[in-house]
């Protein structure tokens, strides 16, 4: 007898540590591979796969934060044609979700909810980003266009083009003026609104990719490498006031360049992406030593904040081949969980 109540109480200890560690195993989202959501609100995050250059099969997945459920390639099982090549970009505008696929040379205007196609934006030669200006107008970048398009929001129609050097990215607005990156120049472009014209160029000394503004109204702009006079990539920041720069971030390596910039929900602290996740805040003298989320065997490409929650994602774009991840952190960088994507995953975006 007294052996078999030891054989119980092994069984009973051996079953309660069995369940404590599936309680303690981060929960994986439910992949909803066939149709939409029918729970889909909007209120999640969209997440962008560029697919494979030239293979046509870009994505947007959606992780709908009420339902828990990931619906892959949303845009396909709503409209039945695929969104097409290299989806770059994409912005909520509304109750619209405004697409940017730059080698297909178009913008899909679609319903933010279940991305049903509404219009779409041609003649575009190689669109990057859209902004909008008023509720009537935007401004859509361009790489290989010595051109800033300007679009009416009614009628999805190219009114006019603004004169720029080729190579523009992102852009910010702020005083009345729009901030334009660009990746082929030494020059942060200023555009006054009002007019349509560029009104100033700013000159930086290397050329701009990312631009955000802190709680305090600052610029942030992340620099690429400029060779042969300036192969090291840095962290700008710039007085909009003034437009001068106020300082300057730059690494000590020539393999360094930060991307993929982004702020936490009270805009203080910086985070940004360099093979690795690191953050900083916007007082700081100097740049992180360490890193804040290791990259490990994984392809760091995307990353962004959840604006409500504070919790930090970061995709993984598995070589632009394979299907892609992305992994969600608190906002102390411990891992809470994942979740498969598309192929090539990179934008992450909140609504």
């Amino acid at each position: 007898m007294k052996i078999k109540y030891v054989n119980i109480f092994v069984l009973v200890t051996m079953l309660l540590s069995f369940f404590s560690c599936i309680k303690d195993k981060p929960p994986e989202f439910i992949q909803n591979q066939i149709g939409v959501d029918s729970n889909q609100t909007g209120n999640g995050m969209y997440i962008i796969n560029e697919g494979g250059y030239g293979a046509s099969n870009s994505s947007i997945s959606f992780l709908n934060f009420n339902s828990g459920i990931v619906t892959q390639d949303l845009f396909f099982e709503t409209n039945q044609y695929p969104l097409g090549d290299i989806c770059q970009s994409m912005r909520i505008i509304g109750s619209k979700a405004f697409i940017v696929v730059n080698n297909s040379g178009k913008v899909e205007v679609c319903n933010k909810f279940n991305l049903q196609h509404i219009a779409a934006i041609n003649g575009l030669v190689s669109p990057r980003y859209i902004l909008p200006i008023s509720n009537s107008k935007a401004y859509i970048t361009d790489l290989y266009s010595n051109y800033i398009s300007v679009v009416d929001l009614n009628t999805y129609q190219i009114i006019e083009s603004i004169p720029c050097p080729t190579g523009t990215e992102q852009m910010l607005e702020i005083f009345g003026k729009v901030y334009v990156t660009n990746i082929k120049t030494n020059y942060l472009y200023v555009i006054n609104t009002l007019t349509d014209n560029v009104s100033d160029s700013i000159f930086i000394g290397k050329t701009t990719i990312d631009i955000l503004q802190d709680k305090n109204g600052k610029l942030w702009i992340s620099c690429a490498k400029a060779y042969p006079e300036n192969p090291y990539g840095s962290i700008i920041k710039l007085n909009p006031v003034n437009d001068e720069i106020e300082s300057t971030y730059q690494f000590p390596n020539q393999l360094d360049a930060p991307f993929r910039m982004c702020f936490n929900p009270t805009y203080d602290t910086l985070y940004y992406i360099n093979q690795n996740v690191y953050r900083m805040g916007i007082t700081e003298s100097a740049l992180p030593l360490n890193a804040f989320i290791n990259q490990g065997d994984r392809y760091f490409y995307g990353l962004g904040i959840d604006p409500n929650s504070g919790i930090i994602c970061v995709a993984d774009a598995n070589g632009f081949t394979g299907t892609g991840s992305v992994y969600r952190y608190s906002s102390n960088g411990v891992f809470k969980d994942s979740f498969l994507a598309g192929i090539g995953t990179s934008g992450l975006y909140f609504d």
